[in-house]
């Protein structure tokens, strides 16, 4: 019986809408590699018709494994249960309203067979309809190859904050630290980050494809207190890595600059108008100061967004900040 190399895993929750065109983008690209993968999906005992579609899926596609939870027992145990009973050497969450564009699949076999890799990281973009029409162009300034190869602090340092995102990155669940008690961070909304952290620590090559692997649907998450999570509660992971793991701390660092820059304007000017989703109603001045208040680059790219009326912070994103970005991406 051959070895499986990958396991895929997807967690889910009432869409089966959204379910079945993900499992469409993955089971269609599957039979290549029939010996090689396993797609498990884990449902968190949907109200909705997910066992059945899935059932139906199976008659199909043999390699889908199903777990039903007899009762909801939060997003991180989901993935928990995942990871546990996951037999690949590889491991690779996707969200259950997340694609895989056509054809990605043999590159990443063909990367994680002749590279072996710690991590990989899949380049991807969001859409709100349609995934092809609404695929952007890769312009950049300086042409950038189709996958690069880094050392764990280059990998840090190009990825940040996209170390949280499940469907961005697969990794080597041989290399994880199993001396580490990772229930401390059930609950958090980032178990899976705690594991990546682990094996990246203990890892030597990473490897990011930057072509576009994946396409992520926008504006479909919530149920958790974003702010908190990102911010108190991922400071938290980070710093037991550098008390307990040895973490360097321009890790943790370059994270937190990044998500100042990018991540917390962008999803404070939706909040101040109105437009955060579903997520958990917060006070993101309040959670936010807690943790950076001694950080310069909070008042530098994160303050002005609270604090200018939403035209002029609109403005102060679209024209310093996103640019900014776009100069920092063009040079990791």
């Amino acid at each position: 019986m051959s070895e499986i190399i990958l396991s895929i895993c997807i967690p889910t929750y009432n869409r089966e809408v959204y379910l079945q065109l993900c499992l469409d983008s993955i089971c269609s690209q599957m039979p290549l590699f029939w010996d090689k993968i396993e797609l498990i999906v884990s449902d968190n005992c949907s109200e909705d018709s997910t066992e059945a579609l899935v059932k139906d899926y199976q008659k199909k596609y043999p390699k889908i494994r199903y777990n039903r939870n007899e009762s909801n027992v939060g997003v991180d145990r989901n993935l928990e249960w995942c990871f546990k009973n996951a037999a690949g050497k590889y491991f690779w969450i996707i969200g259950d309203d997340d694609l895989v564009l056509d054809d990605k699949l043999k590159l990443i076999f063909s990367l994680l067979e002749k590279e072996e890799p710690a991590m990989l990281y899949l380049n991807g973009y969001s859409f709100v309809d349609d995934h092809k029409k609404e695929q952007p162009s890769r312009k950049t300034i300086f042409p950038k190859k189709a996958v690069k190869q880094f050392s764990q602090y280059g990998f840090v340092k190009n990825i940040n904050y996209l170390l949280t995102f499940g469907t961005g990155n697969i990794v080597n669940k041989t290399l994880l630290d199993n001396s580490i008690d990772f229930n401390k961070f059930s609950d958090s909304n980032l178990s899976q980050t705690a594991w990546y952290f682990s094996i990246m620590l203990n890892g030597k090559k990473f490897i990011k494809v930057n072509e576009f692997c994946i396409a992520a649907k926008r504006n479909n998450s919530g149920g958790y207190s974003l702010f908190k999570v990102f911010s108190v509660n991922f400071n938290d992971l980070m710093d037991y890595f550098i008390t307990h793991k040895n973490m360097p701390l321009k890790y943790k660092r370059v994270i937190n600059f990044n998500l100042l820059l990018s991540f917390f304007p962008y999803y404070l000017l939706a909040f101040r108008k109105n437009n955060l989703g579903a997520f958990v109603k917060e006070n993101p001045k309040e959670i936010l100061f807690s943790v950076y208040k001694n950080n310069i680059w909070f008042y530098l790219f994160v303050y002005p967004i609270i604090k200018l009326p939403v035209l002029a912070a609109s403005i102060y994103h679209k024209f310093a900040l996103n640019l900014l970005t776009r100069v920092r991406n063009e040079f990791v």
